[in-house]
């Protein structure tokens, strides 16, 4: 399995990282392309948008609160954040319903996710960000 990290920096374009995924299967070469883009910061989150074949497939955003409470997360600028949230998302990404996943101050301890995917809240998917 070959995995490609590329990061995309741009004026225009929002930060961005991408993880490729190229599969064998029964024969058949696949590819699926991961990369996440950062949501507007509204409200109490902050999070990012999981695209996988640039189509949303999933939203992660954690809570200010979390960001204050844990001195790990605290320690981590923008983009390791940013980085942080795409690493958890990606282990959820070959689920095929969409989802919009919050990360609160109970689900953290010492910066790694203590509860489970399943037990994460949960918000509408076309809820407004």
């Amino acid at each position: 399995m070959k995995r490609t990290f590329v990061r995309q920096i741009s004026q225009m374009v929002p930060l961005s990282l991408s993880f490729s995924d190229n599969k064998e299967e029964g024969g058949e070469k696949m590819s699926s392309s991961l990369r996440y883009e950062k949501m507007p910061q509204l409200g109490a989150y902050r999070g990012i948008y999981l695209l996988k074949d640039e189509e949303i497939v999933l939203k992660l955003k954690v809570s200010f609160l979390t960001y204050y409470l844990d001195d790990k997360i605290k320690a981590m600028d923008e983009k390791s954040l940013h980085d942080w949230l795409f690493e958890i998302a990606k282990q959820h990404a070959g689920k095929d319903t969409k989802e919009s996943v919050i990360i609160k101050e109970n689900d953290v301890k010492d910066g790694e996710l203590k509860t489970s995917w399943e037990s994460l809240e949960r918000e509408p998917f076309d809820k407004q960000d």
